[in-house]
């Protein structure tokens, strides 16, 4: 006697759930690089603007006074380069709770830091 059960619905079925858990990582992921990454660019977008700005009014245009802002610009510049290279060591999938109902990963705690 041979028994042969269709295993074409439980192999679906694994593979939504799969899938289910891989969308689910990738927009923990999504919302943890936004909120890192929109904040930093939030401030390069803000400080640019103003330099621009005093730039335009060359009697109130201080150079010492924006090479500080320039320089804060490209330290934040750094900070994105950071949090993206840590992409490569995460060691684990550590997620917090953004928002009511929304987590996103936690980065640093999933480097293993």
């Amino acid at each position: 006697m041979i028994i042969i059960e269709d295993i074409s619905p439980l192999k679906a079925l694994a593979e939504r759930d799969a899938k289910a858990h891989k969308t689910a990582a990738v927009r923990e992921l999504a919302g943890a690089l936004m909120h890192s990454i929109n904040q930093r660019l939030t401030v390069i977008n803000v400080r640019a603007k103003l330099i621009l700005m005093a730039a335009e009014k060359p009697e109130t245009f201080d150079p010492e006074k924006h090479k500080k802002s320039l320089h804060d610009i490209m330290d934040l510049s750094m900070e994105i380069a950071d949090v993206l290279d840590g992409l490569e060591n995460q060691e684990d999938f550590v997620t917090v709770e953004y928002l009511k109902g929304i987590d996103i990963m936690d980065l640093e705690r999933s480097r293993g830091k």
